[in-house]
């Protein structure tokens, strides 16, 4: 079960201060990462492997969760039935194409404090 299946219920302040992003940003999100799923799947019309275990919108809350709680992936990855490898992954690949959109305020990297 995902933990976040009932996230239709919450009002727009409530997903905001659930998510950390407003509801509209997280269509905007969810639009942007469709967009880029498109182009990918038409550029390698022929895919290996296995096909993704969430849905483009899962992995924009998997991304918004680990940004907001600042929780281990393994317990993320554990919330969503997947494991810490692919729980990487997927933050990874949100967040890149999230900021190359530039459409959004992404948090910075902590490396240079």
């Amino acid at each position: 079960m995902k933990p976040d299946e009932n996230i239709k219920t919450l009002t727009p302040s409530a997903f905001k201060r659930r998510f950390g992003a407003g509801l509209s940003t997280f269509l905007s999100m969810t639009k942007e990462v469709k967009k880029k799923e498109k182009k990918r799947k038409q550029k390698n019309k022929k895919k290996a492997g296995r096909k993704p275990t969430l849905c483009p919108e899962d992995e924009i809350l998997l991304t918004l969760t680990y940004w907001r709680e600042y929780r281990t992936q393994f317990h993320i990855g554990t919330d969503y039935g997947i494991s810490e490898a692919v729980t990487c992954r997927t933050i990874q690949k949100i967040e890149n194409i999230l900021s190359k959109c530039k459409k959004f305020q992404l948090p910075k990297n902590k490396k240079n404090r």
